[in-house]
């Protein structure tokens, strides 16, 4: 009897382990959104996931600021409507170790297909959405759900 109350216990404190694991982003600091060159209005919604805060850039003036730093004290940024939880597990479907990509995967918005950013310590990735590795799949689907969402709450 007693080996199955540790057992219980011990289960219990895996369990709990492996669920609080999910819920903290892979890449802490992250930028992550999508952009398109040949648009007319809206064309860059940009996402910032920080410690427990999220910021929406919704204001197409994130490429026009030095070292992309958009986000720091501008009247363009919302507090995000998406749940922490949703763009952690958004951040958590990235491939690990993003470092060994290339700035530029494929040919973003080469062909006005959009592009995705993906910015997080002083690296930057310029994902194309239909030609990249398989890896960015998962995450590239989720990203687009919630950029649509996105554009039709505020659009």
């Amino acid at each position: 009897m007693k080996h199955k109350i540790y057992l219980f216990f011990i289960s219990i404190l895996l369990t709990s382990v492996v669920s609080c694991r999910f819920f903290e982003p892979k890449y802490e600091n992250i930028i992550i959104g999508s952009y398109c060159g040949m648009c007319y209005n809206h064309c860059s919604i940009m996402i910032m996931v920080k410690n427990n805060s999220n910021k929406i850039d919704t204001s197409d003036f994130f490429f026009q600021t030095k070292n992309y730093n958009y986000f720091e004290n501008n009247e363009g940024v919302n507090q995000s409507i998406i749940p922490q939880k949703e763009l952690i597990g958004l951040i958590n479907l990235l491939p690990d170790n993003l470092n060994k990509y290339p700035e530029k995967i494929g040919c973003p918005d080469c062909v006005d297909q959009c592009g995705i950013l993906i910015k997080f310590s002083n690296k930057i990735i310029y994902l194309d959405p239909e030609d990249h590795p398989k890896e960015f799949d998962q995450f590239e689907e989720k990203l687009n759900k919630i950029v649509n969402q996105l554009r039709s709450d505020f659009y």
